[in-house]
């Protein structure tokens, strides 16, 4: 699987003016920082939250010859307002897929006189990354070095990685009257299935966190998806507010309601029970779940089996096991003595069906 390649000058050609043209890069480098960080708050740099570390970098770049003006301006406009942005005023194609930027950043750390904190961030992935790419038909807007999902899509990955998991959810969800998807991050998982099973009547995507909410519906509108009901709170034993917790700028589908280090920072979010959310969505039948929320899977689930009725219970479920020493019951064990039976498992995640004839 290659992924295209596509709108390489883009964010130049937005402005209506040739690619050639630093006076309008650099108008749209001001108007975008301006409409992410507000005229009277200037941009802060993301790794060391100083206003002026960001300059430093810039000027570096300028000096060295590393990047094209093009580059240049599109660094601009993408430096210090990613981390907590959801790009999405520009068009799919407007951020190409670069896999130079990595390695011409890291040619940046022979110059000394840049501060050490400064080289030591240009080694990695920049959290200001954004690239447009298109898997085996599935367009994404990724910011690699922000999601280990995104890094999947934009190293043409996604399908290969998570092959099993594919497999698994494609054999169930065709022609399946619904899918929940609990804790859908930035969609890697059900657009992909609503491009590759547009059988699918309906999808329900559930992502408290409202960074991955605004890039999962982003991404659903440029693969025009319209079966993806897209549901922002978390799941939980009850209703009402939780702290969701960011261990790592740099993996943002790893958030959890767990508090996950003295390191994190946290959004408060809204919380329901699922038997909640899928009654005030009128869902009677659901032919595929798949749960991934950080070790609070058992909160979700284990309510849910206690009130639902049998005609409610997922005919297929992939559940995420990496955090089970986190769970307060096993609802593993819970699952298999309803009658479930695994079907697989890897490292990460455990496959289950429901027979169609259970036992009393």
């Amino acid at each position: 699987m290659r992924s295209r390649n596509v709108g390489v000058d883009a964010p130049c050609q937005g402005t209506g003016a040739s690619n050639n043209s630093i006076c309008d890069c650099d108008s749209l480098m001001v108007a975008s920082l301006s409409t992410a960080r507000g005229p009277r708050n200037p941009p802060r740099d993301f790794c060391t939250g100083q206003p002026r570390v960001g300059m430093y970098l810039f000027v570096a770049i300028c000096c060295s010859g590393s990047l094209d003006v093009t580059s240049l301006c599109r660094f601009g406009v993408a430096y210090g307002r990613t981390w907590g942005i959801a790009v999405t005023e520009l068009p799919f194609g407007a951020y190409a897929k670069r896999g130079y930027w990595k390695y011409r950043f890291r040619g940046l750390t022979r110059f000394k006189a840049i501060p050490g904190v400064i080289r030591a961030f240009i080694k990695r992935y920049p959290l200001s990354l954004v690239s447009d790419v298109e898997v085996d038909g599935v367009k994404f807007r990724c910011y690699p070095g922000q999601n280990v999902h995104d890094r999947l899509f934009f190293h043409n990955e996604i399908f290969v990685s998570e092959k099993e998991e594919f497999q698994f959810l494609l054999s169930h969800a065709v022609n399946a009257d619904c899918v929940v998807d609990i804790g859908a991050n930035t969609g890697s998982i059900c657009i992909s299935l609503a491009a590759k099973a547009p059988s699918i009547k309906r999808i329900v995507a559930i992502e408290p966190d409202p960074l991955n909410l605004e890039r999962l519906r982003f991404n659903a509108s440029i693969n025009h998806v319209s079966n993806i009901e897209v549901v922002n709170c978390a799941v939980a034993d009850h209703e009402g507010e939780m702290k969701l917790w960011r261990k790592s700028q740099r993996n943002l589908g790893q958030n959890s309601l767990h508090k996950l280090g003295n390191g994190s920072t946290s959004v408060t979010v809204r919380i329901r029970p699922l038997i909640d959310i899928l009654k005030s969505l009128n869902v009677e039948r659901i032919d595929v779940l798949k749960i991934d929320i950080e070790g609070f899977e058992d909160r979700a689930l284990v309510p849910f089996f206690q009130v639902a009725d049998r005609t409610l219970w997922p005919k297929a479920i992939l559940i995420e096991h990496s955090g089970a020493s986190l769970w307060e019951k096993d609802c593993l064990s819970l699952m298999t003595s309803l009658g479930y039976e695994v079907k697989g498992r890897n490292a990460d995640n455990t496959f289950l069906s429901l027979p169609t004839s259970l036992p009393n």
